[in-house]
């Protein structure tokens, strides 16, 4: 499957990656960048260990990053979780409490060199959970469409709204993430 591009556009719609070879070149094009955005879709309804569906990346130009949606019932996106323990790798994701928690009890995954974008709002005074769309407004002055954020995540196929969603989820944290870090560091607060 092909990736979303760089000039992706709302109007899109994404792809799902589900082929072993592309997770491998999709881990290659993260590690050169040196950092990358991540969310997880995953169901815990009726489950005692929740089960993942999705992984979103976005990674590079944090103004137009490339984003891809990897479809987690198709494919084993080991490469890109190796990633997300990787000292090497910034990694970013929003409010990734369960996403964390899941990682490390299925699959062994302890995140490093992480941070939080909702943590980070936190210590810039921005409230204490603020919400991921609440903090894409802010700091991109977007509007994102939430409407699909509790829905069936392992039904195949999944409908453009739901991928749209899926990818807005990452698609903006990098600039996100830039705000904040450059807002961190001139309070003084990027070490917290």
């Amino acid at each position: 499957m092909e990736r979303s591009s760089k000039a992706a556009s709302d109007g899109e719609v994404p792809a799902l990656v589900s082929d072993a070879a592309e997770v491998g070149r999709l881990a290659e094009a993260v590690r050169a960048a040196g950092a990358f955005a991540f969310d997880l879709e995953f169901v815990s309804e009726g489950r005692y260990v929740p089960v993942p569906a999705l992984l979103q990346i976005a990674w590079g130009d944090p103004g137009a990053p490339e984003t891809a949606l990897v479809d987690w019932t198709a494919v084993d996106p080991a490469p890109l979780l190796a990633l997300i323990g990787d000292p090497a790798i910034t990694k970013v994701a929003h409010a990734a409490r369960q996403d964390l928690g899941l990682l490390a009890a299925r699959f062994g995954v302890v995140a490093q060199s992480f941070h939080d974008s909702q943590i980070a709002a936190a210590f810039l005074g921005m409230g204490d959970q603020i919400g991921y769309g609440r903090l894409i407004e802010l700091a991109c002055g977007l509007s994102l469409d939430k409407g699909p954020q509790f829905t069936r995540w392992l039904d195949r196929p999944l409908s453009v709204r739901q991928l749209r969603y899926a990818l807005a989820d990452v698609r903006h944290l990098p600039a996100a993430w830039q705000m904040l870090s450059t807002r961190l560091e001139a309070a003084g607060r990027r070490g917290w």
